[in-house]
């Protein structure tokens, strides 16, 4: 089809089209500058026919449209348990693999722009890729996860995430370098639609976050590190340096997905901690000039916070000889763990 217009008309006319919901278009994603949508049911048809097929394998829907004839087994539990797709899952499917079409728009076509998108993500040392939103729900208790540093809690303006940021925050922690699924053998510890395991690679620990639907609820599980070291002042220097960084990377996570979403409201996102009103227990934010107190969000109670708050928002400089008040909470629970190792600890402060 000619158009009578040289490549730069061409592309502006494009983008004037994107900009007013007419066309997609990922040109800035590497191959798909060719790729143009005028119809994106093609994409949306592809992910409801896998969650479609999903439920179906879960035996959730009476209504049975696809079947695993001519689909490997181990493919079909690899999704079915773990949410896990490969090029040749998709193809060997005869409804999904009529949705692509050859030199047009690809299984490489589509895995790229999930990718890109935030919906999967390469799974490290493998050839499959992870589909977060597609996992299995987990009845979560948060208050029964106890650990020395009290859970970071990320609060949405409006009480209210948008839809898609967690799995999404799931895949981007995923497809970077920092962090790997956190797994037990073969099983990942935690690893649901709403719940997830990570090890941060760079430090010995694990960190679990948890979608509460207006909040993201972190929790760093720094209880094995503890047990597995005599070194109290090495523990604080750790345990104070790794929470701030995993509060930094979720909201750099938040950040780039929200750019996804088009959601602006990323910007307006706060950290805060569990309120201590029993009948409340949202968000409690701290005070901008006062970092040590905090306001809940939704009940307005007034609450103090402890080094074991505080930890994740302030980067402190530990020192063998500076006895700082600041962290004698986060200490005092440190030397809990296990009261027989810690009699010595007096001397090593």
């Amino acid at each position: 089809l000619s158009l009578d217009m040289d490549e730069v008309g061409l592309q502006a006319a494009l983008l004037r089209m994107v900009k007013y919901n007419l066309l997609l278009w990922f040109h800035k994603i590497n191959g798909f500058k060719e790729v143009i949508f005028s119809n994106p049911q093609v994409i949306l048809k592809i992910i409801t026919d896998l969650v479609q097929f999903k439920y179906e394998l879960n035996g959730r829907t009476g209504k049975q449209i696809f079947s695993c004839n001519g689909v490997r087994e181990d493919w079909c539990t690899k999704f079915r348990d773990r949410a896990l797709i490969s090029e040749e899952f998709l193809l060997s499917h005869e409804l999904l693999r009529k949705h692509f079409v050859d030199d047009v728009f690809t299984v490489k076509h589509f895995i790229k722009l999930m990718c890109y998108l935030f919906i999967m993500v390469p799974l490290e040392g493998s050839h499959d890729y992870l589909m977060p939103t597609l996992l299995d729900p987990l009845n979560i208790d948060a208050t029964n996860m106890k650990n020395i540093v009290e859970p970071l809690r990320i609060l949405f303006p409006n009480h209210s995430a948008p839809y898609g940021m967690f799995s999404r925050l799931v895949a981007f922690l995923l497809n970077g370098e920092e962090c790997v699924l956190e797994e037990e053998k073969t099983i990942p510890t935690c690893f649901y639609k709403n719940c997830v395991t990570f090890r941060y690679k760079k430090f010995p620990f694990t960190f679990t976050i948890i979608d509460s639907t207006s909040y993201i609820e972190v929790h760093l599980d720094s209880t094995s590190y503890i047990e597995a070291h005599l070194d109290s002042v090495r523990i604080l220097k750790d345990i104070c340096k790794v929470c701030p960084t995993i509060r930094k990377l979720i909201h750099k996570g938040i950040e780039k997905c929200a750019e996804v979403l088009h959601y602006s409201g990323w910007m307006d996102v706060k950290d805060g901690f569990v309120c201590s009103n029993d009948l409340c227990r949202h968000v409690a934010i701290p005070y901008e000039h006062r970092p040590n107190v905090a306001l809940c969000s939704l009940c307005n109670k007034g609450m103090g916070l402890s080094s074991n708050h505080t930890v994740w928002i302030t980067e402190e400089k530990i020192d063998v000889d500076d006895h700082t008040p600041k962290l004698d909470d986060l200490m005092n629970d440190v030397a809990a763990v296990i009261p027989a190792k810690w009699r010595f600890v007096g001397v090593q402060l």
